[in-house]
């Protein structure tokens, strides 16, 4: 749903620029399917799969100076990783 809004932006305001950051590598026999590049945070490889999305949540909030993110209730991992990210005084976006 981000990468669908975020290519919609970026078609509408050019110098808006994005990459998917991926919580897991890749198999050879199932690659993504994006538009725009695609990250791998540093150290995802030695991470146990369980734990790589908040690895990666975690790696974006030390990177980004402006999060936005979709939640539909107050509880769970979305909303953790939002409120983590208005603690640490970032621009969030609520989508």
């Amino acid at each position: 749903m981000a990468a669908d809004i975020l290519s919609q932006i970026s078609a509408k305001y050019p110098a808006v620029d994005y990459a998917v950051v991926l919580a897991y590598l890749p198999s050879s026999g199932n690659p993504p399917r994006f538009a725009h590049p695609t990250l791998l945070p540093d150290g995802i490889e030695s991470i146990p799969r369980r734990f790589a999305i908040s690895h990666r949540n975690e790696w974006l909030l030390k990177q980004a100076d402006y999060v936005s993110g979709f939640m539909d209730h107050g509880w769970g991992g979305a909303a953790r990783y939002l409120l983590k990210a208005q603690r640490q005084k970032k621009s969030v976006i609520l989508i």
